[in-house]
């Protein structure tokens, strides 16, 4: 069976509920992920476009993708 953990896979993840993205972070690095936490969609767009990450995830009402 392969390993369930994120084994320091990188992955950027896009909340703008504060409570819910801080959730996500604790869970996601508690399973082993390297977790960057973004409130809106311009910020995490900037760290995609200048890191190389594994996986993403994005909030349904991200905000200021301009």
């Amino acid at each position: 069976m392969p390993d369930a953990s994120g084994s320091g896979k990188r992955l950027f993840l896009v909340e703008n509920d504060q409570s819910l993205g801080f959730l996500l972070y604790d869970n996601l690095k508690s399973a082993g992920y390297l977790v960057d936490l973004f409130d809106d969609g311009l910020k995490a767009y900037t760290a995609f476009r200048d890191r190389q990450y594994d996986i993403g995830g994005v909030g349904y009402h991200a905000t200021r993708t301009e």
